[in-house]
């Protein structure tokens, strides 16, 4: 008699821990989904910053009216353009400067 109690609470007591196994793993499933999520949401928001500020940059980077000689001079070489042989030196500065703009 007392050999059946020992197997028939041996029996109980395995059915309880399996159904608490079988609860702590979704639990535990639960979490890994929903910080899954987080982690995609945060990269997802990190790269949507990260390109908003890269825009941002290059906007002020186009309406920036700053072009620097060495600017110029190196964009009016690339294209080919002799600036010593334009007329005047304001001629040569604006064209340099517009060569810039359409560079950028």
């Amino acid at each position: 008699m007392g050999h059946e109690w020992i197997s028939a609470i041996s029996s109980i007591t395995t059915a309880v821990v399996a159904v608490v196994a079988v609860i702590v793993g979704l639990k535990q499933l639960f979490a890994w989904k929903s910080e899954l999520r987080g982690r995609h949401d945060f990269e997802l928001s990190r790269n949507i910053g990260i390109t908003s500020m890269q825009l941002r940059d290059a906007i002020l980077k186009m309406r920036n009216p700053f072009v620097s000689i060495s600017e110029s001079v190196a964009s009016a070489k690339e294209l080919g353009i002799n600036l010593e042989a334009m007329l005047s030196v304001d001629t040569q500065r604006r064209a340099s400067v517009s060569v810039a703009y359409e560079m950028r």
